[in-house]
């Protein structure tokens, strides 16, 4: 049969029960009744548990100082409350343990990580079930064929079947509550598979809004380049055709000059001829 928390935490309580019987010298035993201890540790179900469990309270109510609670009591207590699945109890008492002796504060951890951490929460509840199971196993194992015959044996309403029916009830809500959880967590898995999608997606028409914004400024510095390069060659184009302008202008200006510079000198040369005429003229006569 596999080692489960329930023979484990036993072992612990009678360890603990042992060196608090043979060191104390003003108290008897570390609980009321040693006998429930034995129980449990022979059949652990939920009614040992809880006989064990009350009986511990029951010492620690009675004793009203600090000193007189001897160590480990409040760390015991606190295991029958987290294997009752009374998790938040047991943290209770785990921490009162630690505060009264500091010294067990690493040990105290571990069981508190072990049993009432959420991963402990489930591991207890799986525990439950599957000792649930090996209980049965074992009943049927050593009953044999008289194994149809002891659930007859217990009549409806009795007590033995009333135990019977409420570890059952208990088995199948731990296996409710497991397969709740195991539903929860593929739907949070579903939802963050979902989740990532719709990031990648985001992020996808992110980055093609982007392209589409970085293609759009390319094409208006483009445009605005062309139409300046435009601007550019109609302003050189101008200036050539006014340097033109000018330039024929300027041409024009010196041929008249060359013109009017032509008319005088022969205006000149024909006044001289004229005087010369006139001269030659008056000397022949």
């Amino acid at each position: 049969m596999i080692k489960n928390i329930f023979r484990l935490s036993g072992a612990v309580m009678v360890i603990c029960f042992l060196s608090a019987t043979i060191s104390c010298s003003h108290q008897k035993s570390v609980i009321q009744d040693p006998r429930m201890l034995l129980d449990y540790n022979l059949m652990p179900n939920d009614s040992t548990l809880a006989h064990l469990s009350d009986d511990y309270r029951t010492t620690i109510d009675k004793v009203k100082k600090r000193d007189s609670v001897k160590a480990g009591v409040y760390a015991d207590y606190a295991v029958t409350l987290a294997l009752a699945m009374r998790f938040d109890e047991a943290d209770t008492f785990f921490d009162k343990e630690m505060a009264a002796y500091p010294e067990s504060r690493q040990y105290v951890t571990f069981l508190k990580d072990r049993m009432t951490s959420p991963a402990g929460r489930e591991r207890v509840a799986q525990q439950r079930v599957q000792d649930s199971i090996d209980r049965e196993i074992a009943k049927k194992e050593a009953l044999g064929n008289d194994f149809e015959f002891e659930k007859i044996r217990y009549p409806k309403g009795s007590k033995e079947y009333k135990q019977q029916q409420r570890e059952k009830k208990a088995a199948r809500k731990a296996k409710e509550k497991e397969k709740k959880a195991a539903r929860k967590a593929k739907q949070k898995e579903r939802d963050q598979m979902r989740d990532d999608r719709d990031s990648k997606k985001k992020a996808a028409q992110k980055e093609r809004e982007q392209q589409k914004k970085t293609a759009q400024k390319e094409r208006e510095k483009q445009k605005k380049e062309a139409l300046k390069e435009r601007e550019q060659k109609k302003k050189e184009t101008q200036a050539a055709r006014e340097q033109q302008k000018k330039m024929q202008q300027n041409e024009r200006e010196q041929k008249r000059e060359q013109l009017q510079k032509e008319r005088e000198q022969k205006r000149q040369q024909a006044s001289k001829n004229t005087a010369a005429d006139t001269t030659n003229t008056q000397n022949n006569e």
